[in-house]
């Protein structure tokens, strides 16, 4: 729903007027969705030339959208976020003082259920005594946290208020997220920033996370959800009790090596069930689905982006690199248009880098100009 949503205020902010389309953005659709046409003839499957319609899509709002329009969206999404945030504090809330859900219903394309709580959904229906991992209006923690950090990287690229945004950051730990806390370190150590201890929200968090760690098993949920999964696991497909993305990438590697045509072609992602296999969310997925004449523009975005950020010394993207591999969802709707929004606010702000650089090189060329010999 909220991927919808950004689509839409894009969408409205873009036709507002007339635009013309650029040439180079036309051959970077043709050369998307070529290889897509090939696949899906190959595999007599007319459903695959669909699976980069949400990347073209994305390309084509993000290229006849201005500066101002994108910035103003960033605004727009900032509060919207802020609003879930502040919803699923208050569900937790809810869940800690002993209520359960209030309602239930079937997870989307999932066997699952997904359970209501006042301002926020969870995948959890036991309250304090089970898990607390909150969603808003998504249909899993990390799909959350997922939007969160994204956004949080669009307000730094944009310079927008670094308080704001530290303060998104750290409502988005109601999600219980290992992948979140592992972006808040590696933003701020990567982007060079210093969280700001003025901030009222580093005043207030810590006291009420003491406190419900005293008088309720808050404690413990902490242990479980972050601590316990940095403890050795002794399965031998896991390297931490917490870690399931090992087994899937053997996994992964596994369906790769035993027929070399699907590095080409992939397996066919809607055909994927035959192989009864768990894949899930690792960065060989978009390869084994499609093969490389699909899945390049995935592998070309971490490639680029880190070369970019090693190159001008923009360390701050490499948070987002890590979000990608942790989710490779490049073609999925909604992540489709946030993972091009960061990469598109990357190179502004290395653009901007620039330009202030070379201020910086012609004042200090100013300043070191011998002053002129006195007339008398």
């Amino acid at each position: 729903m909220y991927n919808v949503l950004n689509m839409a205020i894009l969408f409205s902010l873009v036709f507002l007027k007339n635009r013309k389309i650029k040439y180079y953005t036309i051959f970077s659709i043709l050369i998307m969705i070529s290889p897509a046409l090939i696949t899906a003839l190959y595999w007599s499957d007319i459903r695959l030339l669909s699976v980069r319609s949400y990347l073209v899509l994305s390309l084509f709002l993000i290229s006849i959208s201005s500066f101002r329009e994108i910035e103003k969206a960033v605004d727009v999404l900032s509060l919207l976020i802020i609003i879930m945030e502040v919803g699923a504090m208050i569900a937790l809330i809810f869940i800690l003082v002993g209520y359960g859900p209030i309602s239930s219903f079937p997870r989307p394309s999932s066997i699952s259920t997904l359970f209501v709580y006042p301002f926020s959904l969870s995948p959890f229906g036991g309250g304090i005594h089970e898990h607390i991992r909150l969603t808003s209006i998504y249909d899993e923690p990390g799909s959350f946290s997922f939007v969160i950090c994204i956004i949080a990287y669009l307000r730094y690229a944009l310079n927008k208020d670094s308080r704001i945004t530290m303060v998104i950051l750290f409502l988005g730990m109601s999600t219980f997220s290992l992948a979140h806390v592992i972006f808040i370190i590696a933003f701020y150590i990567l982007a060079g920033k210093k969280i700001d201890l003025n901030i009222i929200s580093i005043v207030i968090l810590p006291v009420l996370f003491i406190s419900l760690f005293y008088f309720t098993k808050f404690g413990s949920l902490i242990d479980r959800f972050i601590f316990n999964r940095f403890i050795i696991s002794a399965a031998a497909d896991q390297y931490f009790t917490g870690d399931n993305r090992s087994e899937m990438f053997f996994n992964g590697l596994e369906i790769l090596l035993s027929d070399s045509k699907i590095w080409l072609l992939g397996v066919n992602q809607y055909n994927i069930d035959n192989y009864k296999i768990n894949l899930g969310e690792n960065p060989l997925t978009p390869l084994i689905y499609n093969g490389i004449l699909m899945s390049w523009t995935y592998y070309l975005y971490i490639i680029l982006g880190s070369w970019i950020s090693f190159k001008y010394k923009e360390y701050s993207f490499l948070a987002i690199i890590l979000l990608i591999i942790q989710r490779p969802y490049l073609d999925s709707f909604g992540y489709s248009l946030m993972l091009l929004l960061a990469f598109w606010a990357f190179l502004h702000k290395i653009n901007e880098n620039k330009i202030k650089s070379k201020k910086f090189c012609k004042m200090s060329q100013v300043a070191t100009v011998s002053p002129p010999a006195p007339l008398f």
